[in-house]
Parts: C-alpha cells; structure tokens; sequence
C-alpha cells in the first residue's frame, strides 16, 4: 500500500498541474486521463477482464490513438490481447517482431533487457513497460533506468511507465496517480 505522502505527491501532476511542457499536459490531459469511452472498448472488452487489466488495455489503445506510430512491438506473453488494443488504435501501423528504425510503439514488460530496448529505439518512439513496481528487482530496474536515462520524457503510473523517445530535450519524470 502506498503512503499517503506518495499519493498526494503522484496527485498534483495527475491532472496536468506544475507541468509546463505544452506537449507533456496535453499527454496527460487526453490520453492518460481521458474518462471519455473509445469507440473500440466495448468490442474489445473481454468476459473475465480485472479493472486493472481493462484500465491498461484501455491506455493502451489511447497511446496508440495518440502516437500513431509506423509500428508496432509486442514483447510480451500477453501479446495476443495487447497487440490488439494497440492495433484498433492505429490501423496503419504494422505489426513487427523486431524493433526497426521507424517510429515505434513498444510494449513490454520490466526485465534485464529493458535498458538495451530503450537505447535501440528511435526518436519519437514511445515505450510503454509494465509492472516497474510489481517486485523488488523489478523496481532497482527501474531506478537504474530512471538514473541512466537523460534524454526523455518519462511518466511514471505506479505500476505501468511510458517513455516517450526525444533526444532533443532533457529527462523529465512525471510520478503520476493512474
């Protein structure tokens, strides 16, 4: 259980309040916050879906619906369900096994290899890695990539992180309440 310090301090950027980059509040604002039903969540809604599970597919389809990337990377055991959430958000990417040098769109979950995938990413790319809090190794993976990483924008949602790829800017972390 998370102290209430922490949720109060994930709380005031959950709804965009202190972030001042124009791309990152709309980031937060109409993809990771939108309350508003897709067009595509009751067709791809599945009988015997936790809450959790449904919320992260659901964020899923809506970074995708954002981003529009030119491909799609599902490293996952999962992949079956995740690749489809990620494809009704953007029809015209394609679907690929290996990550090329495109703007992608990437899910995984948090492992050793975690670090390598975000450095062969390109620019504009976004990662979407699950479960950095679920163990302890998984949460000191984590915290080295959070202190390596400089180059990126980052939104932390407890249990789920998206990375979004710009070598253009500095390291922005934003811990969110999702």
């Amino acid at each position: 259980m998370e102290s209430l310090q922490t949720i109060i301090r994930r709380l005031r950027n959950s709804k965009g309040y202190g972030v001042h980059s124009p791309n990152d509040y709309s980031f937060i604002k109409n993809v990771v916050n939108e309350r508003l039903p897709y067009y595509q969540y009751g067709i791809l809604a599945k009988e015997g879906q936790s809450k959790k599970e449904r919320k992260l597919n659901e964020l899923l389809l809506r970074i995708a619906n954002f981003c529009q990337p030119e491909e799609i990377v599902v490293l996952d055991n999962k992949k079956e369900e995740k690749t489809k959430y990620l494809q009704a958000g953007c029809r015209k990417a394609t679907i690929n096994e290996h990550i090329g040098n495109k703007k992608t769109l990437i899910y995984t979950t948090i492992n050793q290899q975690t670090e390598k995938i975000i450095k062969q990413t390109s620019d504009n790319s976004v990662i979407i890695i699950n479960g950095i809090n679920k163990t302890n190794e998984a949460k000191a993976i984590w915290k080295q990539i959070t202190a390596r990483l400089n180059k990126h924008t980052l939104f932390d949602l407890t249990h789920t992180a998206i990375i979004i790829i710009n070598h253009q800017q500095h390291q922005k972390l934003y811990k969110l309440y999702f």
